[in-house]
């Protein structure tokens, strides 16, 4: 195994039927020969028992039918703000399962990095291709031996007015492949208050948690039509979810736009021991085709709203 060539999305999918077959069964011995340890458990099950408070908001479980009883998963999820990590230990720990998330190395202060540890993350530069190679194996390896995983598909915030999801990455179907595990869609809806707050914590007034159907990837067939499959169901969840409430955002001439630019304003720059780099983390939203495709809406200097990033100085503008 000492040989082993790791293969991304579209080299894998230009493989034959047999080749496929070989390559994730190759891939799925290498990364189980590798050694991960867990951290303390005593650490991790202190942290998780102060995530509702840091969290500070209720949480709403539905389609817990969906999640495989007596056996491990890989859960694929929205990414909207920083409160994802503090939900996601506090469902798992609701429904008695231990979760290992995945993460970006890249974008995390000193403190959460450290918080995420102990709490058996898998990390990933993002600027770094052999590290999403590491992870990989890492994923593999944990799902194997019973982990559950939490992998945040479309690798950054979707902040943006309209979109229920950006595209997400061939990661998780590449795991699913290897490690023959189900794939179980899910997402989180964050309930915002309808009014403009001054701190971060006041925006949300609950969490809806949903799991949607478990996907089976077969690993003989398209990587590229089984993630776009995963895709539909998390945005067809998004979608009933924003119905069931009343949310509209199909024309931009709907949103209420200075509390959009004052809720994504704290929660870019008024969540706890976190701060979103608009700028840098443009670099990772790709659409489908390749082609760079835009996550926020500002105001701009003729006070028009358009794509673009509201820096930190300009807070101004969120006052009436």
């Amino acid at each position: 195994m000492e040989n082993f060539k790791f293969l991304s999305g579209k080299q894998i999918d230009a493989l034959s039927v047999y080749e496929k077959e070989k390559y994730y069964y190759k891939l799925k011995s290498y990364s189980l020969a590798l050694d991960y340890k867990r951290k303390s458990e005593i650490v991790r099950k202190a942290l998780v028992s102060i995530c509702p408070a840091l969290n500070g908001m209720k949480i709403e479980l539905r389609g817990v039918e969906n999640i495989p009883e007596n056996d491990s998963a890989i859960f694929v999820c929205n990414h909207s703000n920083a409160h994802d990590m503090y939900t996601t230990q506090d469902v798992f720990h609701k429904l008695g399962r231990i979760v290992s998330p995945f993460a970006g190395s890249d974008c995390l202060s000193t403190f959460a990095k450290m918080a995420f540890i102990y709490l058996n993350t898998t990390f990933v530069d993002r600027m770094d291709k052999s590290s999403g190679e590491t992870a990989t194996y890492e994923l593999i390896n944990r799902v194997s031996n019973n982990q559950d995983l939490f992998i945040c598909g479309e690798s950054t915030w979707n902040i943006h007015p309209q979109k229920p999801m950006h595209q997400i990455k061939f990661g998780p179907a590449i795991i699913g492949g290897a490690s023959g595990k189900l794939v179980v869609p899910m997402n989180y809806e964050y309930v915002e208050t309808p009014k403009l707050v001054k701190n971060e914590r006041d925006i949300f007034e609950k969490c809806i948690v949903t799991f949607g159907v478990p996907i089976k990837i077969d690993p003989r067939l398209s990587l590229l039509e089984q993630t776009m499959l995963i895709q539909q169901s998390l945005t067809n969840i998004r979608l009933n979810t924003w119905n069931e409430l009343g949310i509209n955002k199909s024309h931009l001439s709907d949103k209420d736009i200075l509390l959009y630019l004052n809720h994504t304003y704290f929660k870019k720059f008024g969540a706890f021991a976190f701060e979103y780099n608009s700028s840098y983390e443009q670099q990772f939203l790709y659409s489908n085709n390749g082609i760079l495709t835009e996550n926020e809406y500002h105001l701009d200097e003729n006070g028009h709203f358009v794509p673009g990033v509201t820096l930190k100085r300009e807070k101004s503008k969120l006052k009436k």
